[in-house]
């Protein structure tokens, strides 16, 4: 999988921008002298240009300065919400225990950096229902339960290669069979129609021979898409579970049903 480095930047004035291609939209957060907790919303929305799949998956860390960026501490460790792996796009919130962690935190001149990287998510691939398009055309299911970086997805031909080259073969060595035991019964020496007889077995061989192999793989390639496409969908179902838990926890109501569209980013903290 290929990830891509994203950086938000939350300051304690206004302040929005662009950084390679996110959108940085502000938002509202609380400080809680109470609970001693900064809670931060950020926004994470799949938009722009588009790509093979959807949905996004997120690994995000939350860092400070008061030096107006010129150090940063962190990843803070004393935080729960939407952080840390397999965050999905939409309304999301961190909240800080900034008394629990032992740093040297004043809260003057703070700015917070969301940090992280994001990937193509599982939810962008097929199920076990993928391996539908392998019975039409070997390896053609693996174009869906994979990612496009996967090795399996880059060659998903190869099946179809085998497949139908064994196929070829074994017509092939067919029909000289055919020919061949037309020859031996044609024969007119006992030595040259043993020999005719022994080649078209062995080409009748090779057919059977072949047009199992390809059996084989066209099969396996089925079986193996409709594994992977199981998996998928396990995963899928254990990564929304968790998001919509976080979601639970702090009120939120969100949709991860995505589109084809790149991620866009928005936070805003305001003190």
């Amino acid at each position: 999988m290929i990830y891509h480095r994203i950086a938000i930047f939350i300051l304690c004035s206004c302040w929005a921008g662009q950084l390679w291609a996110q959108t940085i939209v502000q938002q509202e957060a609380i400080l809680d002298t109470a609970q001693q907790t900064i809670t931060i919303p950020y926004l994470i929305e799949d938009a722009g240009t588009p790509v093979v799949n959807g949905a996004h998956q997120y690994q995000l860390q939350l860092y400070y300065t008061q030096n107006q960026g010129a150090s940063y501490t962190g990843p803070l460790t004393h935080t729960n919400g939407h952080i840390g792996k397999g965050i999905l796009p939409g309304q999301k919130k961190i909240v800080w225990h900034y008394a629990k962690d032992t740093l040297p935190f004043t809260g003057r001149n703070v700015q917070f950096k969301i940090s992280g990287s994001y990937q193509s998510s599982v939810l962008g691939l097929g199920k076990g229902s993928a391996a539908f398009y392998s019975l039409l055309l070997p390896g053609l299911g693996r174009k869906k339960v994979y990612q496009p970086t996967s090795i399996h997805r880059k060659f998903w031909f190869v099946p179809a290669v085998l497949t139908y080259g064994l196929v070829a073969t074994g017509i092939v060595a067919k029909v000289a069979s055919t020919n061949t035991y037309k020859q031996y019964q044609q024969a007119t020496t006992a030595s040259s129609a043993e020999d005719l007889f022994n080649t078209a077995n062995q080409q009748q061989r090779i057919f059977v021979g072949a047009l199992l192999a390809a059996g084989v793989i066209w099969l396996g390639d089925i079986l193996w898409v409709a594994i992977k496409g199981n998996k998928n969908r396990k995963k899928q179902q254990r990564l929304i579970k968790k998001n919509q838990q976080m979601d639970q926890n702090f009120g939120i109501i969100t949709s991860y049903d995505f589109n084809n569209r790149q991620p866009t980013l928005g936070v805003k903290v305001k003190f």
